[in-house]
């Protein structure tokens, strides 16, 4: 809080007996809900600028309600006593049922919802496109998952973590690390953050309910962090205002003793219609001087219908944003503030492996997904080093091409989520791709199986082939993608690499399916409906 230079210490006095309490409401969350707006399309190499002018709200106190509150900052002041805001009587009104309620947006097709995604990806890649050095946090933080040191080591910076009742504390500080005024990242895909400065309008309404009289302007910035989760079809928003950040700009005796006890509402709202998704609980509501002072976590989950997902997995898109306002008691909000639209991708694919089973989830899709492999030295270089020769090189790579053929690779990470990307298979759901993928390796790269013969003039060399006793065949794109060496419309590469190297690689690649959910092709999807990834080689 500022007061135009007044001591902090001897301005908030009055906070130090107010008291945190939450006033729920009770309609669903889901009956009031924005149009859809379009992802945010601006570019900021710290993430997202959805709101670069911050958000307003106006909101009318009544007359006889405003009077009240003055007389008792006068009493108080006479008695030379600070007013208890935590004793204020506040009888909230419904939180949406009201003057203020808005339509549903409407539903997210699966493809309008892909679409969507990525045109997020593509503002918050931007922040990433200068790569750092390996394992470093750049400004903008990774867009993806990407080996990312913090707290408790890197492997904690990838895929999901456990939800609680508070934001992980690794997860929230390498998130908000950097992040500017009216911007907001996704960190990975089961994380996100953002920070907003907003203003919030005091008007005093005449007995018709009419804005009469401009009283004044409380300002503050709003925290906005959200988790997803691997074991639900929900994200959990969490929301405070920032401790200190709030400035009363009502008038010299209003800001030390009217203008903090005003109430102010946080509610986690649900874009789409509640048969589509819904947020709970219901609103938090604090005086300002709790608020700015006592900071507590808000939080929400935001829920998904399987009912209305497509496909094997039954995906389905929905939004979400937090709301600000402060209505009932005395009090109208005439405009809602709402912080801008993020985008949810939920499913209930059953993926799996050594670390558990993750039946369902909810991940951020606003995010260009890609596994990171680093060159230098490491212990899965080798891979590294064969990857990056057939993104750099690709003619110059096994098999040959024959002239005047180019060879033509995909899956290169560059930030543009409308590049040529890889799709997931598994050898359970997609049996004979993903043998015909191992049988062209194996004729490719050893000259043996049913595929021997097409290669025996551009695969690998008896002399290069590689050396059993310590080395493997490695092959890009992977044998796990729609992309790999059987694929009619791309291209691939194989290279002898050492076996412990191209085990590590294979392991980093399982590891990322899962931590970025990379769901497995579903045939029976459209166009631009399936999950996309790329390769990143730093």
């Amino acid at each position: 809080m500022s007061l135009r230079g007044i001591p902090r210490a001897k301005v908030l006095l009055a906070a130090l007996v107010a008291g945190a309490f939450i006033i729920p409401t009770t309609a669903a969350a889901s009956d009031s809900a924005p149009e859809a707006k379009p992802a945010p399309a601006e570019q900021s190499t710290t993430g997202f600028k959805d709101a670069p002018n911050g958000i307003r709200i106006k909101v009318g106190i009544d007359k006889d309600k405003l009077d009240a509150m003055r007389a008792e900052a006068k009493k108080a002041r006479a008695e030379g006593r600070k007013p208890n805001f935590a004793n204020e009587p506040l009888k909230m009104g419904k939180t949406l049922k009201d003057g203020n309620k808005k339509n549903a947006a409407p539903d997210l097709s699966l493809l309008h919802g892909a679409k969507l995604s990525k045109k997020g990806a593509a503002a918050n890649a931007a922040g990433d496109a200068a790569p750092a050095e390996a394992g470093a946090i750049t400004k903008s933080g990774p867009s993806a998952q990407e080996y990312v040191p913090g707290p408790t080591g890197g492997e904690n910076h990838q895929g999901w973590v456990p939800i609680g009742s508070r934001p992980d504390t690794d997860r929230l500080d390498a998130c908000f690390n950097g992040l500017g005024l009216n911007e907001a990242r996704i960190y990975n895909r089961y994380t996100t953050c953002s920070k907003y400065r907003f203003t919030a309008e005091y008007w005093s309404v005449d007995n018709s309910g009419v804005p009469v009289e401009h009283e004044g302007d409380t300002v503050a910035t709003i925290k906005v962090f959200g988790q997803g989760d691997a074991k639900e079809r929900r994200t959990r928003v969490f929301s405070e205002i920032e401790k200190d950040s709030v400035d009363y700009q009502w008038g010299p005796i209003d800001d030390w003793w009217t203008a903090p006890g005003v109430p102010f509402s946080l509610m986690g709202q649900c874009s789409q219609d509640y048969t589509t998704c819904g947020a709970a609980p219901s609103s938090y509501t604090y005086p300002w001087a709790t608020w700015d002072n006592n900071p507590t976590w808000a939080h929400w989950d935001i829920s998904n219908n399987p009912d209305k997902g497509k496909g094997r997995d039954k995906i389905s898109y929905n939004q979400w944003y937090v709301e600000m306002f402060t209505d009932g008691g005395g009090y109208k909000t005439f405009d809602r503030g709402e912080t801008p639209e993020r985008m949810q991708r939920c499913d209930s694919a059953g993926l799996r492996d050594l670390r558990g089973t993750f039946p369902k989830a909810c991940i951020f899709s606003e995010v260009v997904p890609h596994l990171t492999y680093s060159t230098g030295t490491n212990n899965h270089h080798g891979v590294s080093d064969h990857i990056r020769a057939a993104f750099n090189n690709p003619n110059n790579t096994y098999p040959s091409p024959v002239p005047p053929q180019t060879k033509k690779i995909p899956g290169q990470y560059t930030g543009d989520p409308n590049s040529p990307g890889l799709h997931r298979i598994t050898e359970k759901l997609h049996k004979s791709t993903y043998a015909d993928n191992r049988a062209h390796k194996n004729g490719a790269c050893y000259g043996k199986g049913k595929y021997k013969k097409l290669y025996e003039k551009t695969g690998i060399p008896v002399s290069e082939r590689p050396d059993t006793s310590y080395q493997d065949c490695d092959e890009y794109p992977f044998a796990s993608t729609l992309e790999g060496a059987a694929s009619k419309k791309w291209d691939f590469s194989v290279k002898a690499v050492n076996s412990e190297q191209n085990q590590e690689g294979g392991r980093m690649l399982r590891r990322y399916y899962l931590n970025d959910r990379i769901l497995p092709w579903d045939e029976t999807l459209g166009e631009g409906e399936n999950d996309e990834f790329y390769v990143r080689i730093r």
